[in-house]
């Protein structure tokens, strides 16, 4: 495995792994407690199910009511995992609730999945989707609905993708915080998704998001890297990318 990463978000988890070309999207709904919660979990893996089915060349994987198991998960992970040797492990973690205490059913998940497909979501006009823009997506929703409502909001969104802290807001991220998600594809629209559907183009695809996550990588570098030094391998990549950018637009 080239790259495994993985996020959760209230009632569902999800688990997005790159194998080499290949994408592998595993969804389960979790127990929702009562009827009316079991169906909107439910719905809201299928809808998931339905957005990465469209993704040409993923492999899907919906686990709702009965097949929502510990055992049947593990089964599932492990099929994938035989598939490719694990490398460069990653992670980033996404949760409707900043804490425990926050025990009432969400909303959360419902825009998130929304959020992977409107073309609105995709802030940087790159024809996909990051993790990090679909929760900044899910997070203002999320904000919106409670407004609306003239509730008291009982979540907030948290996320922590550096392996060294705690959840933070959306808002309050500094530094490096979402970078990691901001990398993560979840699905890609346009142009990028046509390139998808032509097998000669799907390497290169690849190797334009490996590029353009170097470059973001040298851009946090930049204050502890030497002005020379970075300037050559910012400057190698961009042509790089450019290279790869025109061979997909031929």
């Amino acid at each position: 495995m080239r790259l495994a990463r993985r996020f959760a978000t209230a009632g569902l988890l999800l688990a997005t792994l790159r194998l080499h070309a290949s994408v592998y999207y595993v969804t389960v709904a979790g127990l929702g407690g009562e009827p009316d919660y079991e169906q909107r979990f439910t719905e809201t893996a299928k809808d998931l199910d339905r957005t990465f089915h469209a993704s040409t060349g993923a492999h899907v994987y919906t686990l709702t009511g009965a097949q929502a198991t510990k055992a049947k998960l593990s089964a599932t992970l492990a099929e994938i995992a035989r598939e490719a040797k694990l490398e460069r492990p990653g992670r980033g973690v996404i949760a409707a609730t900043k804490n425990g205490t926050e025990k009432n059913a969400t909303v959360f998940a419902r825009y998130w999945a929304e959020a992977l497909g409107d073309p609105t979501a995709d802030v940087d006009k790159s024809d996909s989707i990051s993790a990090m823009e679909a929760l900044t997506y899910a997070d203002r929703k999320t904000a919106a609905f409670y407004e609306s409502q003239k509730r008291l909001a009982t979540e907030h969104a948290v996320f922590e993708d550096t392996g060294k802290g705690e959840g933070v807001k959306v808002s309050a991220a500094e530094g490096r915080q979402g970078a990691f998600l901001g990398s993560l594809t979840v699905v890609r629209i346009g142009a990028a998704q046509a390139a998808m559907n032509d097998p000669a183009k799907r390497e290169l695809m690849a190797k334009k998001e490996e590029l353009e996550q170097k470059i973001d990588a040298l851009k946090y570098q930049k204050a502890a890297m030497e002005p020379g030094e970075y300037k050559q391998q910012l400057t190698a990549a961009l042509l790089e990318l450019a290279k790869v950018q025109a061979q997909l637009d031929q």
